[in-house]
């Protein structure tokens, strides 16, 4: 995916690289309002040598193409919604 952004703004050039920045719609000027990522649900184990996972966070990365990003992950019973503006 790094490949497709390095594409959109002019710094690597691979054919399969741009034709995925086609099909994402990477090289449309149009930004739009919001962007959904969802990283699914995480299966880790929940103890590690004395150590407990209580939450998961799934922060999405900040992208060129829309004004907000919401990235969604699952850790045990409990979904996170994290909104980056």
């Amino acid at each position: 995916m790094d490949s497709v952004l390095l594409y959109k703004y002019g710094c690597f050039s691979d054919p399969l690289s741009e034709r995925m920045a086609e099909i994402m719609k990477y090289t449309d000027k149009k930004i739009r309002d919001i962007g959904v990522t969802n990283l699914g649900r995480i299966d880790i184990k929940g103890n590690y040598k004395g150590f407990k996972v209580n939450d998961v966070i799934f922060i999405p990365p900040k992208v060129s193409y829309s004004k907000e990003v919401i990235g969604v992950s699952t850790y045990g019973k409990k979904l996170t919604v994290c909104r980056i503006k």
